[in-house]
């Protein structure tokens, strides 16, 4: 009996494949070869072998801080030459507020005058019933007004609310919105991002001191300093 269609047994009793499934096969493997070389075309560019630069990370800074709100607007500083730090341009071109990654808020010039939020990013239509805001407690309804009046932003952008000073020195903390800003940066450390006003070092030798300092603390006889301005005794510092 002759073997079935599409195996022919060699003179060992081996099989062999025909033409036909061979030619098939050739095809599928060209196929393939086709939808990988069409998928790999479409994937994007590896990092390491990109030519394109990373977008820089753009931050912009709603009000100069301690500037005042009409204060004119100085040249922001270069990140590469005051810090040192690549991949990073300050703003402080408000029209520039849809191509920021972050938007910094300082407290001071944020509680003085009206409130002043960057346009709402796109068509955002409010209902009427949520535009009444009928809230008894004041402090949620500053929320809900700060809220309704921020309107929306640019995908994925961060607001971040700056302070550097003592809650003796910072007016308007309660009327804040709690959904309002998405990191906090100030001297605490519990903020987002960490801002100390110093460090502390250990000195390598007891006598050392900066030059000029009145009184010398080589003749001091207590093991404790502390240094602190805008203090209350209400506060829990």
């Amino acid at each position: 009996m002759g073997a079935r269609w599409g195996r022919r047994r060699t003179r060992r009793g081996g099989l062999r494949l025909s033409e036909a499934q061979l030619a098939l096969m050739a095809a599928s493997l060209v196929c393939s070869a086709v939808v990988v070389y069409v998928c790999w075309k479409q994937l994007p560019p590896l990092p390491w072998t990109s030519s394109v630069p990373p977008r820089r990370v753009s931050v912009l800074l709603w009000w100069e801080p301690f500037g005042g709100r009409h204060r004119a607007k100085r040249p922001p500083p270069d990140c590469r030459l005051r810090f040192n730090i690549s991949g990073c341009r300050l703003l402080t071109d408000r029209a520039a507020s849809g191509e920021a990654q972050a938007v910094l808020f300082h407290h001071r010039d944020l509680v003085k005058g009206p409130p002043d939020w960057p346009p709402p990013w796109g068509v955002h239509v409010r209902p009427a019933e949520e535009q009444q805001v009928l809230i008894d407690d004041e402090e949620k309804a500053a929320e809900a007004l700060a809220l309704a009046a921020s309107g929306p932003r640019p995908l994925g952008q961060r607001w971040v609310w700056m302070n550097f000073e003592s809650p003796t020195h910072s007016p308007g903390l309660q009327s804040l919105a709690r959904n309002l800003f998405n990191w906090t940066l100030s001297y605490r450390v519990d903020s987002d991002i960490l801002v100390p006003y110093g460090y502390l070092y250990p000195r390598t030798h007891p006598s050392e001191q900066p030059a000029g300092l009145v009184p010398p603390l080589a003749r001091k006889q207590g093991l404790v300093a502390w240094v602190v301005s805008n203090w209350d005794e209400r506060q829990a510092r």
